[in-house]
């Protein structure tokens, strides 16, 4: 159950339930290109993709893909 007391978690802009495997894997609006394991690598695309949707994600900004 979340601190709200509905037990549904927080959800995305697309409207799923936020949780890691949505964000980087399957959402359309966040979702890592490689994945998973290839975030956990740390190149610089996923360096970007990190600071582009943490960002997003502290101001509640709509996600859309960085260029």
């Amino acid at each position: 159950m979340n601190h709200f007391g509905t037990g549904q978690g927080p959800r995305q802009h697309c409207g799923q339930r936020w949780t890691t495997n949505h964000t980087v894997d399957t959402c359309p609006l966040t979702k890592f290109e490689g994945g998973l394991n290839l975030l956990h690598e740390a190149d610089d695309n996923a360096v970007i993709w990190l600071e582009f949707t943490a960002t997003a994600a502290l101001t509640n900004t709509r996600l859309h893909t960085p260029v």
